[in-house]
């Protein structure tokens, strides 16, 4: 009877050290996975991002094309973003080429990410040239 008891106490001792190992390493791996996340997001509004300035720039090959012109044409493609947060800055180096910068404040949403970036916000950077001949 005592063997059992102390066999007893045993395992109630263990589930206690289970419960804290599963506390651990859950914490851990929600940390990498809403690491990975927001790693997925950032990558997905750089693409964005781009394909937005690209847009921007090939509307300003018109001809009397004005920029607000382009600033909207790159707007119009900025699915998921907010175009109230976004720079767009438009540059005619030339009169054959035109060249589009958008900037746009990403936020992280990972609460450690976002801690270990300043203000946990990153501003993306997205430039397109395109020139007609």
């Amino acid at each position: 009877m005592v063997v059992l008891r102390w066999l007893l106490s045993c395992q109630r001792a263990e589930q206690g050290q289970n419960l804290v190992e599963f506390a651990a390493s859950l914490m851990i791996l929600l940390v990498l996975t809403f690491g990975l996340v927001d790693a997925g997001r950032l990558i997905f509004v750089a693409s964005i991002l781009q394909a937005s300035a690209e847009e921007g720039a090939r509307a300003g090959l018109g001809s009397n094309v004005t920029d607000s012109q382009i600033q909207a044409a790159a707007r119009s493609h900025m699915t998921g973003l907010d175009p109230a947060q976004t720079s767009i800055a438009v540059a005619r180096p030339n009169a054959s080429t035109v060249e589009v910068t958008i900037t746009y404040p990403y936020v992280f949403m990972a609460p450690l990410v976002s801690d270990l970036v300043a203000g946990g916000r990153v501003p993306l950077t997205s430039r397109a040239r395109m020139i007609s001949h």
